[in-house]
């Protein structure tokens, strides 16, 4: 999971943003100005309104919306964007287009309109926050941290600052300040479950499973309905060797959503741990089948068919490798072990030659080439052995007689 989980704002509408009364009387008044008529425009604007009308909310507090969907947020952004082309010197305005690109997954369009706003107005401390979140999901966390510090320090302190920045922590590598911030969220709010599963990472980066489990199963337990931490108790399950509940957590997965490439991949490697070949064969083949660019999952059925001694098929896979990274050695190196076993001697060397062009260091390479070059030797002499037999032996037979039919008379 990257990035920050805007659910974490709302758990009730996932929606529940920075609208302001303020901002969406605006658009209802900027409308006055817009040459265009789109009626569409006006009556989602006053929509807006009516609906952050109900919450008597401050300027700088976060109303509830109704809840979203792909219709609802392309109607949103279609309001911002015309209200962006008659007034682009609204900063406010571009602080929530930058809200929804980063709900709508659009991270690099969201960091520029938040730039932009803070360009045109640096007085409004909230859009630190905002602009935090922005280098977050762009993977800026250094950037990520001064932005929330800032925002911080200028008075505008909140649990999703604190995880924004256990987050930016976690992703650098330094836990200590991480779970440090983790646990200020949760002491504000100790019902959210992103804290949880944050927390769970940064354990399960100090391989302490104990704090690991539980903080996953807590998240699990508040947001029954997130598929990553459905994920990551089911790591911890497998790789804690609990089968059943593994099994179990595994079924009720893919019953409940819709199977994406990561629980494909814990199905097969699930499969594979208990030595049940066919079916993790099956699952990898279904990954590769979805996205043939993932090379390493093509790698891993090249492998399992090389162990099955299923040369023909292992040779396939693993030039699927090649042709995506064509620079990956193991694939190129058990190239080389696919043709010897399949005869193709002059070939094997071709592909071990250039394996040992890969890493230059790897002295087992040059042991294998000259192995394969003994059985070309040895073949070549058994051939050699056999045709001077057969020679010797067409020699030490008793000369034929010359018998000529007769001709007729």
């Amino acid at each position: 999971m990257t990035g920050f989980n805007f659910q974490l704002l709302t758990p009730n509408f996932p929606l529940k943003k920075h609208f302001s009364y303020h901002f969406i009387l605006n658009i209802v008044k900027s409308y006055q100005h817009l040459k265009r008529q789109n009626l569409v425009v006006f009556f989602f604007a006053a929509f807006l309104a009516f609906s952050c009308n109900r919450f008597n909310r401050s300027y700088n507090e976060i109303p509830a919306l109704p809840p979203a969907d792909a219709d609802f947020s392309a109607q949103h952004l279609k309001v911002l964007n015309t209200l962006i082309e008659d007034d682009d010197e609204n900063d406010e305005l571009y602080w929530q287009r930058s809200i929804l690109f980063e709900k709508l997954g659009k991270s690099k369009d969201a960091l520029e309109d938040i730039k932009k706003a803070i360009e045109l107005n640096d007085e409004k401390y909230h859009y630190y926050k905002t602009l935090a979140q922005a280098y977050l999901s762009n993977n800026k966390y250094d950037s990520a941290i001064i932005a929330a510090e800032f925002s911080r320090n200028s008075g505008n302190d909140s649990y999703q600052l604190n995880l924004i920045l256990g987050e930016a922590y976690l992703n650098k590598g330094d836990i200590k300040k991480s779970l440090e911030e983790i646990e200020k969220a949760l002491q504000i709010d100790p019902n959210n479950y992103y804290s949880y599963y944050l927390r769970g990472m940064a354990y399960k980066s100090l391989n302490d499973t104990v704090s690991y489990k539980e903080s996953f199963l807590n998240a699990l337990t508040l947001n029954p309905e997130d598929l990553e931490v459905h994920k990551e108790v089911l790591n911890f399950y497998i790789e804690s060797g609990d089968d059943k509940s593994a099994r179990e957590l595994l079924n009720k997965m893919f019953s409940k959503f819709t199977p994406d490439v990561d629980m494909l991949n814990l199905k097969a490697e699930y499969f594979e741990k208990h030595y049940r070949i066919d079916s993790a064969y099956y699952y990898y083949s279904k990954i590769v089948g979805a996205d043939s660019s993932l090379y390493e999952v093509s790698l891993k059925l090249g492998n399992i068919k090389l162990n099955e001694r299923k040369y023909s098929t292992a040779l396939g896979h693993f030039k699927d490798v090649l042709k995506v990274k064509n620079d990956n050695f193991e694939a190129q190196y058990k190239l080389g072990f696919v043709y010897e076993y399949l005869w193709n001697y002059s070939q094997a060397i071709a592909e071990f030659e250039k394996a040992a062009q890969m890493d230059t260091l790897n002295q087992k390479i040059q042991a294998d080439i000259a192995r394969i070059k003994s059985k070309i030797y040895r073949r070549q002499e058994a051939e050699r052995t056999r045709l001077e037999e057969e020679r010797q032996r067409m020699i030490l037979l008793p000369a034929l007689p010359n018998i000529s039919p007769e001709l007729p008379k």
